[in-house]
């Protein structure tokens, strides 16, 4: 009876395991913040420039006044559970100082908010050498600043976000490791990484954020299923649309006569290479990104129509650009549903190739038996959940059985 009781049990709790496992697998990794945090810096490039050097390991003279422009860039965890932060370091004219520009993403409006500014002034005194770094020390990561006279710190400080507030630690991290972005005096800039050929761990990382964004659309790519025929016309199409040398979008156009006049009206030199990326994003809307000579990074939104040669209608035109995240994508479309200069969509879609067909009776193999879904997918982690707790119960009720009949 025992050992029935037991097999019984561990037979449900067999039946429970296997139907929580679906719920159990990792997602692949996800940055919805990429697209949002590729956008500020890009801003903020523009708006103040970027500091670079001669050479690597060049000081940039401050005595006859500082520069404006960004030095530095990175994503920091401020602590293990946090969400990732963009961390902007620059050199500010209007202020006279150094300044960090530390963000937050905001989930509800896709978009970076800044949580706080931190300010370092160059007049520090003839005697002393500023640095500033990110630190880590614990389960924090900081943003580290710290005054030397000689060899010997004088002033250390420690800036950390917790809960998307900004705090500076009243005393010094115990175990700390210091990675340096620049010293200053008051009458130089030392960055500390290599800042030379137009900043190129800027570049580096704002190459990085691009490659994020690219890889978070969830649409599948059908570059490889359309046949080549329909590669043909979109090829002829981009041809096109690398020549654009400013950004396009059919919204900005109040009628057809202003919207024709500006997409035949491209002057660039953009030379087409190669189509990387062919999203299906729904109503005859075709999301495409491709590369030129200039660029990697190329996009078109195109409307697949029976009314115009090569059957796309082209919407918007991006060329060295961000590339376009979901939410994006989703906010076009929706505004390109409205649009009435926008043609009606293609009686038939996009084409495919036709998969080969194999008959089963053909074949010397024993036919699949279709399973029908048991539980929806939906219901899965809540029964999960609930069955976990019930084998527990079981193994607590089978101990004291079994240790009721020793």
């Amino acid at each position: 009876m025992k050992k029935a009781l037991y097999r019984l049990m561990s037979l449900f709790c067999t039946f429970i395991i296997l139907l929580s496992m679906p719920v159990t697998y990792a997602k692949s990794d996800n940055e919805p913040w990429a697209s949002a945090y590729a956008y500020t810096l890009n801003s903020a490039m523009l708006n103040c420039g970027v500091v670079s050097t001669a050479e690597c390991g060049g000081y940039i003279d401050i005595s006859q006044g500082s520069p404006t422009g960004v030095v530095y860039a990175d994503i920091v965890k401020f602590t293990n559970t946090a969400e990732p932060c963009l961390v902007i370091m620059y050199s500010d004219a209007n202020n006279n100082c150094i300044s960090t520009d530390i963000y937050r993403y905001n989930k509800k409006e896709q978009s970076a908010e800044i949580i706080t500014t931190i300010r370092k002034p160059y007049n520090i005194g003839t005697s002393r050498i500023a640095e500033i770094a990110l630190a880590e020390g614990g389960d924090y990561r900081y943003v580290a600043y710290t005054e030397y006279e000689g060899d010997t710190a004088v002033v250390e400080e420690y800036y950390t976000i917790i809960k998307n507030d900004a705090f500076e630690r009243v005393d010094v991290p115990e175990t700390k490791s210091l990675s340096g972005v620049l010293t200053f005096t008051n009458k130089y800039i030392h960055p500390e990484v290599d800042v030379s050929y137009y900043n190129e761990p800027l570049t580096v990382f704002f190459s990085m954020l691009k490659d994020y964004s690219a890889s978070n659309v969830s649409y599948d790519n059908i570059l490889d299923n359309i046949t080549s025929e329909e590669r043909e016309r979109l090829s002829r199409v981009l041809k096109r649309t690398a020549e654009f040398d400013y950004p396009f979008d059919i919204g900005e156009y109040p009628n057809m006569s202003a919207y024709s006049l500006a997409v035949n009206r491209h002057n660039g030199n953009g030379v087409f290479n190669a189509i990387t990326n062919v999203y299906d994003i729904g109503d005859g809307m075709y999301y495409i990104r491709y590369s030129t000579d200039r660029c990697f990074y190329n996009g078109t939104i195109l409307r697949r129509t029976d009314k115009v040669t090569d059957n796309y209608q082209i919407l918007a035109v991006r060329n060295d650009f961000i590339p376009f995240s979901d939410a994006e994508l989703g906010n076009l479309k929706e505004a390109y549903l409205k649009n009435r200069l926008v043609l009606d969509k293609s009686v038939g879609p996009m084409e495919l190739k036709n998969e080969p067909v194999i008959e089963v009776n053909k074949l010397n193999i024993e036919k699949k038996i279709d399973v029908p879904q048991v539980v929806a997918p939906s219901l899965r982690k809540p029964l999960a959940l609930i069955g976990g707790g019930v084998c527990l119960a079981l193994f607590v009720v089978l101990f004291i059985f079994m240790k009721k009949d020793d």
